[in-house]
């Protein structure tokens, strides 16, 4: 990357506006995923921030074209893998979202917000 153009993060890793989601372990920073991830929402959009699942396996981030994907982390001893599981997609989804919020008590209820102020709410079927 010739130049870093800003950061969004998740806990612990994070993203970078070059069409990648790094994913670091807290235990060795050497120990990464690269994935690729289109991003650049550009001037008029807020970065994409990342937020864990109710299992700490799942991340959930928004994604360009208006839907959630939910990128699956999996740790054995010294090797992390990071790869694409699902995505959340609804025709009702008229905003790319940027922010997002898991219930603590609820497993399945998510919420996500666009950098316009638009709410959508998940929920298990």
């Amino acid at each position: 990357m010739s130049r870093m153009e800003g950061i969004g993060e998740a806990m612990p890793g994070g993203a970078i506006l070059d069409d990648t989601v790094r994913i670091f372990s807290v235990d060795d920073f050497d120990n990464s995923s690269i994935m690729k991830h289109n991003n650049k929402t550009g001037r008029w959009l807020s970065t994409f921030k990342a937020i864990w699942g109710w299992n700490d396996t799942d991340l959930f981030i928004g994604n360009m074209a208006r839907a959630i994907d939910i990128i699956l982390v999996d740790l054995n001893g010294s090797s992390l893998l990071a790869m694409n599981n699902a995505r959340l997609e609804s025709e009702h989804m008229t905003a790319i979202p940027g922010r997002f919020s898991a219930h603590p008590y609820k497993v399945g209820h998510l919420a996500c917000a666009s950098s316009g102020g638009k709410v959508f709410l998940w929920t298990r079927a």
